[in-house]
């Protein structure tokens, strides 16, 4: 009965401290992708199987008009190949966020099991984007039977409207394709 005043004092002096990860008041003018790093892949388990992902990743910029939605910019980046001994690729590519024209930046990761062409695979991403569906994204098979062979493996976006932390950040793309499990972190930076 003695110790209730202490624990009760103990979690309001600790249990309730605020934490901090959020600045409001920062504002990005530089948004950064720095590397894709493949946490589990995407691969056949079976004998037949590459034992490796080759990923395709479009980063897109989108504008909000009334009811429709532009992609403003984008970045696409070639085809990485990931096996059990490469897990990450380093990127340096980077967009100026100062004219303050976008608010989302959306992430799109596909499985690539062709040699074909990205050229529909583009085409069908931005229809899907320019939609909303990255608003409302709930699984990759809204968009996997358009794109063949291919697995498309998930779609994040973030909201530039939103308070943002500066520094270093992940988006998390994970789930299951058929008998297949990935996990992806695609780390980006705000400055």
């Amino acid at each position: 009965m003695s110790n209730y005043p202490f624990l009760i004092v103990f979690f309001l002096f600790f249990g309730c401290s605020p934490k901090n990860n959020v600045v409001v008041d920062f504002q990005p003018t530089l948004f950064k992708i720095e590397s894709i790093e493949a946490l589990n892949l995407s691969e056949d388990m079976s004998t037949m199987s590459s034992l490796q992902d080759e990923v395709f990743c479009k980063i897109c910029f989108v504008k909000k008009s009334d009811s429709s939605f532009e992609i403003v910019n984008e970045i696409q980046l070639s085809t990485m190949r990931f096996n059990s001994k490469t897990r990450t690729r380093s990127i340096d590519k980077s967009l100026s966020l100062k004219s303050n024209q976008f608010q989302y930046v959306v992430f799109s990761l596909v499985e690539l099991d062709t040699e074909n062409s990205n050229e529909s695979l583009h085409k069908i991403i931005n229809e899907k984007i320019e939609e909303g569906i990255f608003l409302n994204f709930k699984s990759p098979l809204q968009i996997d039977s358009l794109i063949g062979d291919d697995d498309f493996l998930g779609m994040k976006y973030i909201d530039l409207s939103k308070p943002k932390r500066e520094g270093k950040q992940a988006v998390k793309i994970s789930g299951r394709q058929l008998f297949d499990k990935f996990d992806y972190r695609i780390h980006y930076r705000f400055e």
